[in-house]
């Protein structure tokens, strides 16, 4: 399915490159896939997320991906930042540049998982990530 611009509304995630698809497909994408492509987690309880969204958010160009900062649960620091991408690459650059920032801002480093390997944390598994120090 096109937008007004003839551009994809609908994508799904193929080695690391956005496919034009069904809005069936791409409901199955939302629901069935880890869209994950980095997460980074602080003690603090702050984490940044970097995800595909399946429906493209861009109006003049191409929106895929999205990197946001969230705070502590509890707080009124939900969501503290945010940005969107085109592309699988300029979303993981992004997400970087966001871990840089915000290491510095917390004062710490964080652990950064990607949906690529198995690892175990504590004991538990959890599939589909693996765990990278930044």
């Amino acid at each position: 399915m096109k937008d007004h611009n003839d551009r994809a509304l609908y994508g799904k995630l193929i080695d690391e490159k956005v496919v034009e698809c069904s809005a069936d497909e791409a409901s199955v994408q939302f629901r069935d896939s880890d869209r994950t492509v980095r997460r980074t987690e602080y003690r603090t309880g702050h984490f940044i997320s970097t995800i595909f969204l399946v429906i493209n958010h861009g109006h003049a160009s191409d929106l895929w991906f999205e990197t946001m900062v969230f705070g502590e649960k509890g707080t009124d620091e939900i969501e503290m930042d945010g940005r969107r991408y085109a592309t699988y690459e300029g979303a993981v650059v992004g997400h970087n540049e966001f871990v840089v920032h915000w290491n510095k801002k917390l004062n710490q480093t964080g652990v950064t998982v990607t949906s690529r390997t198995e690892i175990v944390i504590g004991g538990l598994t959890q599939t589909g990530r693996r765990k990278i120090e930044i």
